[in-house]
């Protein structure tokens, strides 16, 4: 099987039931496809590229692992989340305060030491 979305899940359940699983990472079919990509070339392209002495295969993923890196990518995104929320906190923060600084000069300049009041 190509490997993708469901391939583990899949990989599983033919394990299960006693099949032989083999995942063949895209990248590895990808050059025996002959055509454009439709199920039939690509079933075509799999067992072209399966029957080579040199394929290198993926192992099926075990539902503990798969979770590990399920769990893994949750915390990267919730980790790069709360960088963007800073990042833009503190340019928000910092343009106020350029904003403060540009207004205080232009009243330096103007000879006047505080804002008129309003």
């Amino acid at each position: 099987m190509e490997t993708c979305g469901g391939a583990h899940h899949w990989g599983r359940l033919l394990r299960g039931q006693g099949h032989e699983v083999k995942l063949i990472p895209a990248q590895f079919v990808r050059p025996y496809v002959k055509s454009n990509k439709t199920d039939a070339s690509d079933a075509e392209a799999i067992c072209e590229a399966v029957q080579r002495p040199g394929m290198r295969f993926a192992a099926v993923k075990e539902l503990d692992v798969q979770a590990l890196h399920r769990t893994r990518r949750l915390l990267v995104k919730q980790r790069i989340a709360a960088k963007s929320v800073n990042r833009v906190a503190m340019a928000s923060r910092n343009a106020r305060i350029a904003w403060a600084m540009v207004r205080r000069d232009a009243l330096y300049q103007r000879g006047m030491t505080a804002a008129p009041a309003a």
